[in-house]
């Protein structure tokens, strides 16, 4: 397993995607970061993601156990057109949540003019990373 990842990201609840206004879904053409409102340093290690800058100065930490799913795709709630039209480069990263925990939507080191991100190569560290479980 990759020992650790650390780089910059960008997020949003599907609760937050879900409820986001007419006005805001329209701004998001020119700027994803409207929708995604979290924004701060992710910090991937053996059995902690951790999301600095969630709310404020308080963390987000996710572990391989709190999820259900990882997958990196367009949906209803951020679809392609939003996103800038490559699956490769724009499909967020989807963390699926236990216990009724709204889905995490992720772009990591998003570049938002190119409309491009990390999403690929943290993609498939967070598969490995789920894997191991490690405590």
């Amino acid at each position: 397993m990759t020992e650790h990842r650390d780089g910059a990201y960008i997020a949003a609840l599907d609760t937050e995607l879900r409820n986001a206004g007419v006005a805001s879904r329209g701004m998001a053409l020119l700027n994803q970061r409207v929708l995604f409102r979290h924004r701060g340093e992710a910090s991937l290690r053996p059995g902690r993601l951790e999301l600095s800058g969630w709310e404020g100065n308080e963390a987000m930490v996710v572990t391989p156990g709190d999820l259900t799913d990882v997958q990196r795709t367009f949906t209803e709630l951020y679809g392609r057109f939003v996103g800038g039209g490559s699956a490769e480069w724009g499909a967020p990263i989807i963390l699926s949540r236990t216990e009724s925990r709204p889905a995490l939507y992720l772009l990591f080191e998003h570049r938002a003019f190119l409309e491009k991100s990390a999403n690929v190569e943290w993609h498939l560290a967070l598969l490995e990373w789920r894997q191991h479980r490690t405590a």
